[in-house]
């Protein structure tokens, strides 16, 4: 054997296992092949030459990715444009979608307001008339600037959404300070539709003869209107906004006490005017049956029940409910801490009518459960109502 056959079979030992061997014959071609890629510089776009001067056809070079394969032009082609590229027209683009997105933003505020608006009129409409149908004729002052207005139109004859409007400007302007222009400038919109509405309604007659009664319907349309100026953030000033005045400027006690302050005020006042002391009674009906009525106007009927269940067998009790009831349950990991035994703490939330399942599955399964119900006022998500 001589020495260039012993370096070939060298050569063929040390070539990693599975790799192609390297065909025989060839090796100037291949070393041209070499001193060609590494003779051409990327992006100068010359041609390539061989030893022997001849050009060579070089296609495009191709583009190694993170994971090592290579993909030629035509495939970066086929991806799109450049990142630089894309950029630019994502900002044009978005442009567009900044006009529209203003656009649906002035639409929806606008949609909003008109809707406010129109209940603020609603409201109005209801308020009013429990004036000259149900209070007025039986002589019954109730709390507020309309419960004022309600004693110069007894005694004097002066209108009483006249007066509601008169008495209120002070109150506004004083408010000025407290709640912005913004809010003052809805108030007094409020105002002088309310104004507007009651004097309107001065020729609906008597509904009932009944006193007890008359205040009763009067608390509820009352209750409904309230309801519908604090659902849709509107007010008609009053003392509602007198107590927040005044318990800005005397800091003592809470908004709710100033408040009930200024309308014990104008019904004790009406009541030592109007040489009634039943009026008292029938104000404070007014006053009960419209703040209920104007809760569930705010809240409206989404009330539930709200179930806490410390239990040691979580994992049966839950399976149970979530097999035999509509409502989901969640685990919360809780611990006793006379014990200091870990504890499952459930919760869920369920419609009234079915809290005595609910009761009586806990019952079954662990009798010594802890279990504590809670209302819950407004609920939303799924089997409920939706936000």
């Amino acid at each position: 054997m001589n020495m260039d056959q012993k370096k070939s079979e060298l050569s063929k030992d040390s070539l990693p296992a599975g790799l192609p061997e390297e065909p025989q014959g060839l090796p100037t071609e291949r070393a041209a092949g070499e001193e060609v890629r590494s003779a051409s510089p990327e992006g100068t776009g010359e041609q390539p030459e061989t030893p022997d001067g001849a050009q060579i056809e070089a296609g495009p070079e191709p583009e190694k990715s993170a994971s090592g394969e290579e993909h030629d032009l035509s495939a970066r082609q086929a991806e799109g444009p450049a990142p630089s590229a894309q950029a630019a027209v994502a900002g044009s683009e978005g442009g567009m979608t900044k006009a529209e997105a203003l656009k649906r933003t002035r639409a929806a505020l606008f949609k909003r307001e008109a809707k406010r608006y129109a209940f603020m009129l609603l409201g109005c409409i209801l308020y009013a008339s429990s004036f000259h149908a149900f209070l007025t004729p039986h002589k019954i002052v109730a709390g507020g600037v309309s419960g004022l207005a309600s004693i110069f139109y007894l005694t004097l004859g002066w209108p009483v959404g006249l007066m509601n409007i008169l008495i209120n400007i002070p109150i506004l302007i004083l408010g000025l300070k407290v709640k912005g222009w913004a809010f003052i400038l809805r108030c007094l919109i409020t105002t002088v539709c309310l104004g507007l509405f009651t004097d309107l309604f001065a020729v609906l007659p008597s509904i009932t003869d009944n006193a007890l009664l008359a205040a009763m319907y009067g608390g509820i349309l009352q209750g409904l209107g309230i309801g519908l100026f604090i659902k849709y953030e509107v007010s008609s000033g009053g003392t509602e906004l007198l107590g927040r005045i005044s318990q800005h400027f005397l800091p003592v006690g809470s908004i709710p006490f100033h408040v009930a302050f200024w309308d014990g005020l104008v019904v004790v006042a009406g009541s030592i005017v109007m040489k009634n002391p039943e009026n008292i009674l029938y104000a404070l009906i007014i006053i009960f049956i419209s703040a209920r009525l104007s809760d569930l106007v705010v809240t409206g009927l989404n009330k539930a029940k709200l179930c806490y269940i410390i239990t040691e067998r979580s994992e049966e009790l839950s399976a149970f409910l979530l097999t035999h009831s509509p409502r989901g349950v969640t685990l919360l990991e809780g611990k006793g801490m006379y014990t200091r035994q870990p504890k499952g703490v459930l919760l869920t939330c369920v419609k009234t009518n079915q809290l005595s399942f609910l009761r009586t599955a806990v019952k079954e399964i662990d009798p010594q459960a802890f279990v504590i119900v809670s209302d819950a006022n407004e609920v939303y998500g799924k089997g409920f109502y939706q936000m």
